[in-house]
C-alpha cells in the first residue's frame, strides 16, 4: 500500500494555552505504511512495504522466507514451495501465540525454540504428589512449554518443545527434585512448537509398562549396559553392516547382533545398517515372557546383542525383559539414535529419523531449522514403488487412516490418500488447519461444505482432464498437430 502522510498541529498547555497566557504549539508529520494482504490458494501471503521494516522473516515450517525491498519474486517462489510441501505432507510447526514461532533467526529478539527429550528411571514413592509438584511449578513460572510429561512409580519420561530457556529451566528444576539429580536432557533446534498442547499426567512411561508394571526397570543391574556413541560406532563396524546374520567372525568370536526396538514404520524412515525390520507396529506388541524377540529363538544367550531406539528409554526398559529370558551380554545406545547422530554423525545410518511430534521426521543432522532438501526414507513409495520421502502420511480417507510413505509425485496426485480408491471416499480430511493439525474425526460429516467443495473441485479437474484427452485423441485421428504447451516462467516452477 502507498505511504500516507498526515500533518497535524497540536496545542499543549491546557487552559492556559487556550486563553493565550501560555502553552506552546508544535507540528509533527507521521508516515504510515500498511502491510498488504492477499489470499492465494487458501494461504495468506504477506508483503511488507519500506518504511515499516526493511526485511521481515517469516518462518513457515522448514522454509524461511525473506520479504522486503527487491525480494518479492524470491518470496513468491519460496512461498509457493512451502504451500506445496505443507498441503502434501502435513509437516507444519505449531506457532506460539504472539511470537514468530521460529528458532530465533527472525528479526528482533525472538526466542530460540527447541525440542527436548529426557527420561529418568527411579522409584517414585508418591507419583500423585510428584505430579502436583510439576503442575505447580509449570503454573507458577508460566513457561511456554508444550508436549508430553508422563510421571509414574518408575520415574519420568518427557518430550517437550518451546523456547530453549523455558525448557532448560524446567529440566533444571526437575534435577532439584529428590532422586532426579542425575537426570540428563538434550535439546535439538526446531522452528517452533512441535506439539499442540502440554499434557502432564500420571501414566506408564512407555506402553509396555501398562501391562508389565512389575519389571525391575529402576534397578540398573537388571538393565543392559549403556555404551557411548563412540563405542557404539566401533561395535557397529564389528557387526559388519547388512551381513550380520553369520554370528561369528573369522577368529570364531561371536559378532554382535543388532536389533531395532522401535516400530516397523520407524524403521521404514531410517535405521542402522545391519538391523532387520521389526515386526511390531506398536511397542506394546514386543514379545515378552517365554516368547523372545523376533529372530532370537536360536541365538546363543552369550552372544552380544546391541539394542537401540530413538531416545533410549524403550530399549532400556525392554532389556529387563531380555535379561529375564537369559540373554547376558546386552548393550544399549546411551541417549539413543539422537545422541549418536549428534556425536558421531550419520555413518552407519540410513535414511531420516522418525520422531513422535508434528515434524514426524528429521534429517540426520537433527536441525529442523535448516531448509536443506527433502527427507529421504529407506522404504519405497507404498503406491508406485519409487523412492519415497519422509515424513509418513495418514491416508486422507478418514475411514482408512493408513500410515504410509509416498513419493513427491504421488502425494499431490492422490490428494494425500494411500490409493486411488480412497480418493473417491465420502469423508476426506480437510486441508491442513491451524498449527498443522487436522480437525477431530468426529467433526467430519458427509454434508460438510468443505467436503462438498473438495468433491466438486475433484470432479471438475477430472472433467477437464477427460476433455483434454478427448481433444487430443480427436486431433490425432484427424492428423491435426496441436500447439506445444506453453512453458511457464521459471520462478513459478517448483
Amino acid at each position: 500500500a502507498p505511504a500516507a502522510t498526515r500533518t497535524r498541529t497540536r496545542t499543549a498547555g491546557g487552559s492556559e494555552a487556550r486563553e493565550g497566557r501560555g502553552g506552546f504549539t508544535f507540528t509533527f508529520t507521521t508516515t504510515t505504511t500498511a502491510p498488504t494482504r492477499r489470499r492465494r490458494s487458501g494461504v495468506r501471503e504477506a508483503s511488507v512495504c519500506a518504511g515499516r521494516r526493511d526485511v521481515m522473516e517469516l518462518q513457515h515450517g522448514r522454509t524461511k522466507v525473506e520479504v522486503g525491498m527487491g525480494k518479492r519474486k524470491t518470496a513468491q517462489m519460496e512461498k509457493r514451495g512451502y504451500q506445496r510441501k505443507a498441503l502434501t505432507t502435513g509437516t507444519v510447526y505449531c506457532m506460539s501465540g504472539g511470537q514468530n514461532g521460529g528458532a530465533g533467526h527472525g528479526v528482533g529478539d525472538g526466542p530460540v525454540y527447541c525440542v527436548m527429550n529426557f527420561y529418568h528411571l527411579v522409584d517414585v514413592e508418591n507419583k500423585e504428589e510428584e505430579l502436583k509438584a510439576h503442575e505447580g511449578f509449570l503454573s507458577e513460572e508460566k513457561l511456554d512449554i508444550k508436549g508430553r510429561v508422563f510421571i509414574s512409580e518408575h520415574g519420568v519420561n518427557a518430550q517437550l518443545s518451546g523456547p530453549e530457556k523455558d525448557a532448560v529451566q524446567y529440566a533444571e528444576w526437575i534435577k532439584t527434585r529428590p532422586k532426579f539429580s542425575d537426570l540428563h536432557y538434550r535439546t535439538f533446534p526446531c522452528p517452533g512448537h512441535a506439539f499442540p498442547k502440554l499434557i502432564v499426567r500420571n501414566k506408564a512411561l512407555v506402553s509396555l509398562l501398562r501391562e508389565m508394571d512389575t519389571l525391575p526397570v529402576t534397578e540398573p543391574e537388571k538393565r543392559a549396559e549403556k555404551v557411548s556413541p563412540k563405542r557404539w560406532k566401533a561395535m557397529l563396524e564389528e557387526v559388519g553392516g547388512d551381513e550380520a546374520a553369520e554370528g561369528k567372525d573369522k577368529k570364531g568370536t561371536m559378532k554382535p547382533l543388532l536389533i531395532d526396538v522401535r516400530n516397523d514404520y520407524e524403521w521404514d524412515t531410517g535405521h542402522f545398517a545391519g538391523a532387520e525390520r521389526p515386526e511390531e507396529y506398536n511397542f506394546i506388541e514386543t514379545p515378552v515372557g517365554k516368547e523372545v524377540y523376533n529372530g532370537l529363538e536360536e541365538v546363543d544367550r552369550e552372544r552380544p546383542i546391541m539394542m537401540y531406539c530413538t531416545g533410549g528409554i524403550r530399549c532400556d526398559i525392554y532389556s529387563t525383559v531380555m535379561r529375564k529370558q537369559g540373554f547376558k551380554n546386552l548393550y544399549t545406545l546411551e541417549g539413543g539414535i539422537q545422541n549418536y547422530l549428534r556425536e558421531e554423525g550419520e555413518e552407519h545410518w540410513k535414511g531420516s529419523l522418525y520422531v513422535f511430534d508434528s515434524r514426524m521426521a528429521v534429517p540426520p543432522h537433527l536441525d529442523s531449522t535448516k531448509n536443506d532438501g527433502y527427507l529421504p526414507a529407506v522404504s519405497p513409495c507404498a503406491i508406485c514403488g519409487a523412492t519415497a520421502e519422509a515424513p509418513h502420511l495418514n491416508c486422507a480417507n478418514v475411514d482408512c487412516n493408513k500410515l504410509f510413505l509416498a513419493c513427491e509425485e504421488c502425494k499431490p496426485k492422490y490428494y494425500g490418500c494411500c490409493c486411488e480408491k480412497c480418493t473417491q471416499a465420502p469423508r476426506l480430511l480437510r486441508p491442513i488447519k491451524k498449527d498443522g493439525y487436522y480437525a477431530k474425526l468426529h467433526t467430519y460429516k458427509e454434508t460438510d461444505e468443505e467436503l462438498q467443495r473438495q468433491k466438486r473441485d475433484r470432479e471438475a479437474l477430472e472433467e477437464k482432464i477427460r476433455r483434454k484427452k478427448e481433444a487430443a485423441a480427436k486431433a490425432a485421428a484427424e492428423g491435426i498437430i496441436l500447439p506445444a504447451k506453453r512453458k511457464s516462467k521459471k520462478y513459478l516452477k517448483q
